[in-house]
């Protein structure tokens, strides 16, 4: 709520923006593992991360809201930066789940 309120605060989070965005991105991702297969193999290997839990259907809006919001506020050529250096099954997740 706080970057809705004001977008451009994010780029003040600290000397290493891609870092923030990672975490953010990562606490997101974070509601998509499922709760028996927590390894490192989930971020490269075989895709299993799960849909997110359908009780929390407005939640899943507004961290969508969120993100979308976040790659505005960052602009495109930090948020492609961060990208490239993502797990390849965090990029996918966030593309298919959230059209980024």
């Amino acid at each position: 709520m706080a970057i809705q309120a004001n977008p451009n605060s994010i780029k003040q989070a600290g000397p290493d923006l891609s870092d923030t965005i990672q975490r953010f991105l990562f606490a997101v991702v974070s509601w998509h593992i499922p709760h028996c297969n927590i390894s490192p193999a989930l971020l490269n290997g075989a895709y299993h991360f799960i849909n997110f839990p359908p009780e929390y259907a407005d939640l899943h809006q507004k961290m969508g809201q969120f993100l979308h919001q976040l790659k505005e506020s960052v602009g495109a050529e930090e948020w492609n930066g961060v990208g490239n250096h993502l797990p390849v099954n965090v990029r996918r997740l966030l593309r298919e789940q959230y059209h980024l």
